[in-house]
């Protein structure tokens, strides 16, 4: 029996909205973890066909949207068929996760969790944060090409950081003096028209 055969009689073997309804819990538990199976088996079914028609020479470049992205990282051999199902619609933690080796993607698809450092008002703090959970502002700080961070190296990345944002921080002067037409503030002076003119525009009223 050819694999499209095999499809068409698993869809009419599925059972309907209404059917379900008389399944005990145990039985909609046990149909549910089926069908993850089924689902991630047919992302790499849908994975090795595509590599053959690329091999093929075929153009895929219609199919190169959505969730057909991860179908392709999975024929090049870059993301877990099973990740990719799991997270479909995290496009940042999937594009992580593909910088990662596979031997290390099958760890995670296991474990399901990561030490991820916060910055809790300067100071930084580990907790164990499954995939799902880490927000997308820190996958940067979790992952790197090819490993994960550990706690110590994410910690250091926040020290940088917060360094470097005390460094930058612009200094509130509050002694300025006018000389001719200018606003002299410590060794620069500012036109006082174009000063007026930026303070009129920011307030949305006209500063004479």
């Amino acid at each position: 029996m050819n694999l499209d055969n095999q499809l068409t009689e698993l869809n009419a073997e599925l059972p309907s909205e209404h059917q379900l309804q008389s399944f005990t819990t145990e039985e909609l538990k046990k149909s549910f973890q089926a069908s993850l199976g089924v689902s991630v088996k047919l992302f790499e079914h849908m994975a090795n066909v595509w590599r053959e028609l690329d091999r093929r020479g075929e153009n895929m470049d219609e199919f190169r949207k959505g969730a057909m992205l991860y179908i392709e990282m999975i024929a090049n051999k870059r993301l877990m068929a099973e990740l990719a199902f799991k997270y479909v619609g995290q496009r940042g933690l999937l594009n992580a996760l593909a910088n990662l080796p596979l031997r290390l993607q099958s760890k995670l698809a296991k474990d399901d969790v990561v030490d991820v450092v916060t910055n809790n008002n300067g100071e930084a703090q580990s907790e164990k944060l499954k995939l799902s959970e880490i927000p997308a502002q820190q996958l940067s700080r979790v992952f790197r090409d090819g490993a994960i961070r550990s706690v110590s190296e994410q910690k250091e990345l926040i020290k940088r950081s917060v360094n470097i944002k005390a460094k930058t921080r612009p200094r509130t002067i509050k002694k300025v003096e006018v000389q001719d037409n200018a606003l002299v503030v410590g060794r620069t002076r500012i036109d006082i028209d174009s000063a007026l003119a930026a303070l009129s525009e920011h307030y949305g009223v006209d500063i004479k």
